[in-house]
């Protein structure tokens, strides 16, 4: 659950969930998508890396927006920009924000 699998950058678990919920947000399956997002944030906040939370947080914000609850995806895409800028991770600003 917490390996690399060869990347340089973040854990291949939080980068696979994260991709699985833009795709069930894409398709509006929010119910299935938001136990996967949790799962995701979940990992990367035990991992404790910039890199894995920002890219939960910006799959569980990008799900919770396409769901309509603009309020939640508000809370938990600012603490993805955060996040970027604290840890000097511009790659991901513009997609969080």
């Amino acid at each position: 659950m917490y390996e690399r699998l060869g990347r340089r950058r973040g854990l291949a678990a939080v980068n696979s969930y994260a991709r699985l919920v833009w795709c069930l947000a894409d398709l509006g399956a929010f119910a299935e998508g938001i136990p996967l997002g949790e799962e995701g944030m979940r990992i990367a906040e035990v991992v404790d890396e910039p890199f894995n939370r920002i890219t939960a947080y910006c799959a569980v914000g990008y799900l919770c927006l396409r769901k309509g609850d603009l309020s939640q995806a508000i809370s938990i895409l600012e603490r993805g920009l955060q996040l970027c800028q604290v840890a000097n991770i511009p790659i991901w600003f513009p997609r969080v924000a």
